[in-house]
């Protein structure tokens, strides 16, 4: 299970999951959907998991989700996520990370290709589950080895809506998870592990 606290951001307090591994070089920053919070990591397992892989895990409740305060300054609105451009900086310099591994469930998705557009270079690798709300970014001029990843019936954020802008190369993956919807994470969550640990350890 993982340990839960509050961090200090601009303007107010943000709650965070968060469970290290002992010696790890590498950490994963996990946000969360519109309807969902880091709640939902914990739930499936996420921490434990990723734990075991060698990763420090830190999953926030996004301003006004779930248990962190609702800050002024990160306000956002269904379908737009541009007040949320320097929350995952923020984040990582409240925690102290320098670099990290950045995952995002669909408007979780969104936030974590802008964040990656503008500062790229304090990421890793970039994880995308049905991300939403992205449409005026070009994702292959993102640098970063990137693993999408959509439920074969998402009818939210549908992967066909996208797949001409998505160039798959050597460094982004493209994988669909027949049978699931838009939170493919809860619907196949044995396969979607499989398909991340996969991307997580294949260098």
């Amino acid at each position: 299970m993982a340990d839960g606290s509050f961090v200090e951001l601009s303007g107010g307090r943000v709650f965070v999951r968060h469970s290290k591994s002992a010696g790890s070089a590498h950490n994963i920053v996990l946000l969360h959907g519109y309807a969902f919070s880091s709640r939902n990591w914990e739930d499936i397992g996420a921490f434990s998991r990723l734990n075991r892989l060698g990763y420090s895990v830190f999953a926030p409740d996004y301003p006004g989700f779930g248990q962190s305060e609702d800050i002024p300054e990160f306000s956002i609105k269904r379908g737009d996520v541009s007040n949320s451009r320097y929350f995952v900086r923020e984040l990582m310099n409240a925690l102290k990370l320098d670099r990290t591994i950045l995952l995002g469930p669909s408007m979780g998705g969104g936030m974590a290709i802008l964040s990656s557009a503008l500062y790229p270079e304090r990421f890793e690798k970039l994880i995308l589950v049905g991300p939403a709300w992205f449409s005026q970014i070009d994702v292959n001029r993102i640098n970063l080895p990137k693993l999408f990843i959509w439920g074969e019936n998402d009818d939210v954020a549908p992967y066909q809506n996208v797949k001409d802008s998505i160039h798959p190369d050597g460094k982004t993956r493209v994988e669909i998870v027949k049978g699931a919807g838009h939170p493919v994470y809860l619907d196949r969550t044995g396969e979607f592990f499989s398909i991340l640990e996969n991307f997580l350890t294949s260098g």
